[in-house]
């Protein structure tokens, strides 16, 4: 005897593999010195559902560096540090981050000029948020990425940095640098973000990956 309709139809649905929702961009902040040790501002963003936050340092001076990140107070992972003998360019990242207007503070380890810029993105990992991390003493970066992801970079640059490839999230120029951030969407096997940069530039990346296979829906609501 042939088993009943209702039940072909529940073994199905148990057997489709769920579908992975894309990585969405969702705002993004900024804020710079001349001088200073700690930097902070505010962040407006949306309500996140597995969300993450990057945030990108842009250093004048590849003698200092950052000692602690925070978002809403609780801190963040540094990803990747890029540097030569003039900038510096550092990426930090947080999974669930607070929703709605939160403050995001940067401590170096000494006081001095600096940009710095913070995204937002819902639907990403929570266990391995970011992949691909890379950086390089150049102009562009070249991020291995796949479609439904976003990748991230941020750039240091002694003089006017326009954005070439990719969306610029912010860019703002203080006394001897231009620090710049951007994101492109992602694709197999990679994607490339790129700005006009030839004034010792630095710039670190990565791709914001999305909800992996198995993934659990992750909302931290703190205002």
């Amino acid at each position: 005897m042939s088993p009943p309709k209702w039940f072909l139809l529940v073994s199905l649905l148990l057997c489709v593999s769920p579908v992975l929702a894309d990585v969405t961009f969702d705002v993004s902040s900024s804020s710079s010195s001349a001088s200073t040790a700690s930097l902070s501002w505010s962040h407006a963003g949306g309500t996140l559902t597995n969300g993450v936050v990057v945030v990108g340092v842009n250093l004048a001076s590849s003698a200092r560096t950052v000692t602690s990140v925070t978002f809403n107070g609780v801190g963040l992972t540094q990803a990747h540090r890029q540097s030569n003998a003039i900038t510096a360019t550092e990426i930090w990242r947080l999974v669930a981050p607070a929703n709605g207007t939160n403050t995001v503070v940067v401590n170096l380890d000494s006081a001095g000029e600096l940009v710095s810029g913070a995204c937002t993105f819902n639907g990403a990992d929570q266990t391995t948020p970011l992949t691909g991390i890379t950086g390089a003493n150049a102009a562009s970066l070249v991020i291995t990425s796949t479609s439904g992801d976003i990748a991230i970079a941020a750039l240091t640059n002694q003089d006017f940095a326009f954005i070439t490839s990719g969306t610029e999230r912010w860019s703002v120029v203080v006394t001897t640098i231009d620090g710049s951030g951007g994101t492109i969407a992602g694709a197999s096997p990679n994607v490339t973000l790129s700005w006009t940069a030839t004034a010792n530039p630095t710039i670190a990346g990565a791709n914001v990956q999305k909800v992996q296979s198995g993934g659990v829906a992750r909302r931290r609501v703190i205002n």
